[in-house]
This record gives structure tokens, sequence and C-alpha cells, in this order.
């Protein structure tokens, strides 16, 4: 086993202990916040601060990658789980 193997397990079996609902939405809220983000710096190239907002798009979006940030916490639970596993 390698040290880098060695220092996963360690900090994985931390992440576990606090639990699969922080580490959803620890990683998936970062997720959502990078893309709402990125989001926001794309339309306001083209449009104005209000503009941005006012629309349903806005929320629209944010609950879109809250939601999608969700889901990539979820495989990546089952894929650090699954490696804890292997190494164990």
């Amino acid at each position: 086993m390698t040290d880098y193997d060695e220092q996963f397990l360690k900090r994985w079996e931390k992440k576990r202990e606090a639990g699969m609902p922080k580490y959803l939405f620890s990683t998936g809220g970062i997720f959502a916040l990078a893309a709402v983000f990125a989001f926001i710096v794309i339309e306001l190239y083209n449009n104005s601060l209000k503009e941005v907002f006012s629309s349903g798009e806005a929320v629209e979006r944010v609950i879109t990658y809250f939601a999608l940030g969700l889901a990539f916490g979820g495989v990546m639970w089952y894929l650090n789980n699954r490696k804890y596993e292997k190494l164990k």
C-alpha cells in the first residue's frame, strides 16, 4: 500500500464518520456554488445584474445545480466507499 493510499484511508474514515448527509451537502454545495458563480459571470457578460436575477431562469438554475451537486456528491461517496473497501 502506498503513502497516498494510507492518507486516503485516514481522510475517508473521518469523512465516513461525519456521515453521508454532511458529505453530500459539503461536496454538492461546493459544486453548486461554483456552478452558480460561473453562471452569473457568464450571464453578466451579456446582461445587466438586474436582468440576470429578475429572470426565473436564475432560480431554476440554482435549484438544478444544487440537485446536480447532490448527485455528484452521491456518486463520489459511492466511489470513495468502493475504493476504501478495496484498500481496507
